[in-house]
């Protein structure tokens, strides 16, 4: 066996050679721990950062829209930006405002599957009024997206949208009356563009309401008598279409008296807007039968109107 003989000299060459190795180890292993504290420091304080200045990218936000009426007042006795609908003392003007509990629907503009072609509207969420000060009013409630919103984005208001449906009106039929006019048929639209995204809070531009259907009070007369009709029938015919289903108010002798011996109609042209076209009236007191019609009629939309119809028996 051969041995292997050390000399100290030697022993001490090789002591010095592993303490160097141990201290540049020990130094790699503090200079790694200050790298990641150091890293860990930055990404604290980018996080901290990135909540500022992002926003959530799914939820729900809040948005705020200041509502007022149309400015041409001339063509605004019956705003549909507002639901509360009421007549003066002398019956001859109906005027608006806001009032608490109604709701407005908001819709922002879906993903399209075809290039360049806008997508279907999609409900996103509803707003009520608040601040109400007659006909201007605060409208603000939860939108829900699945993404934020963008500044400059287009929203879409619908109102009335009190009873839960796309339109407010749903399967509900007119019946003569302001009150069922004023909550489900006094439609109106309007655009909105989004000016700022701060959290979860959503503003945009102020909301102007159009108009989407006249209101017209009708008063039916045999001569000079007024007729307390127990039913009556309207039928619209657009200018070049098919006339429209009938709408029959029944059982309707005590809703015309209660009206004050009139009843009262919203009408739309198509898609919304003006109507032209033909109107025919068909009432009975239980006793004769009463007719009118007339061609070429045009009905602007946000006007109210008060028409005498003298029927033929």
């Amino acid at each position: 066996m051969v041995k292997r003989i050390t000399t100290p000299g030697a022993m001490g060459a090789m002591q010095n050679k592993e303490d160097t190795t141990m201290k540049k180890f020990i130094t790699d292993i503090k200079t790694l721990a200050a790298l990641l504290i150091a890293g860990a420091a930055f990404s604290a304080c980018s996080s901290d950062d990135n909540t500022i200045d992002n926003q959530p990218t799914t939820g729900k936000y809040t948005l705020t829209v200041r509502a007022t009426k149309s400015d041409d007042a001339a063509a605004v006795k019956a705003n549909a930006a507002t639901r509360a609908l009421s007549l003066s003392l002398d019956g001859s003007t109906l005027s608006a405002s806001w009032a608490e509990g109604e709701k407005v629907i908001v819709y922002k503009t879906g993903e399209s599957m075809f290039p360049g072609t806008p997508g279907m509207p999609v409900l996103i969420g509803t707003l009520e009024p608040t601040d109400i000060n007659g006909t201007d009013c605060t409208l603000t409630g939860d939108i829900d997206l699945d993404k934020a919103p963008e500044v400059n984005e287009t929203l879409q208001l619908v109102f009335p949208g009190s009873r839960g449906t796309e339109d407010g009106a749903g399967s509900v039929a007119q019946d003569g009356t302001l009150a069922t006019i004023q909550n489900y048929f006094d439609r109106a639209h309007a655009e909105v563009t989004v000016t700022s995204v701060n959290g979860t809070n959503v503003a945009a531009t102020a909301a102007t309401f159009e108009n989407e259907k006249a209101i017209v009070k009708f008063v039916l007369k045999n001569g000079g008598d007024v007729i307390i009709p127990t039913s009556v029938s309207v039928t619209l015919t657009h200018s070049g279409y098919t006339p429209d289903e009938p709408v029959t108010f029944s059982d309707f002798a005590s809703t015309y008296t209660a009206n004050g011996g009139c009843f009262f109609y919203a009408i739309s042209g198509l898609s919304g807007g003006n109507f032209s076209g033909d109107i025919a009236l068909e009432a009975t007191d239980g006793t004769y039968n009463y007719s009118y019609s007339k061609s070429d009629v045009n009905f602007t939309a946000g006007k109210y109107y008060e028409i005498t119809v003298k029927m033929t028996k």
